[in-house]
């Protein structure tokens, strides 16, 4: 389950952008089980990762999504 207000094709293109301005390359995105594999240097997987995470977090705070809708969160999506 994406994030409340986040196309599929919203999300893909973000964790695009985000991997390919690290080095990074995606090697597969499985929505439904919330896993994203990235393959790259350490570091740069690393700052995927947290790049990734802190950009959720602002979704979701600009969003402000009630606790009881059934929204997950980048941390809740990257674990």
């Amino acid at each position: 389950m994406l994030p409340k207000g986040l196309t599929e094709k919203d999300f893909i293109n973000t964790i695009s952008l985000i991997a390919s301005k690290h080095g990074c390359r995606i090697v597969d995105i499985d929505l439904a089980k919330r896993i994203i594999n990235l393959d790259g240097p350490p570091e740069a997987e690393m700052a995927c990762i947290l790049e990734l995470e802190e950009a959720l977090r602002k979704y979701m705070e600009d969003t402000k999504p009630s606790e009881n809708d059934g929204s997950y969160g980048w941390r809740e999506f990257a674990a």
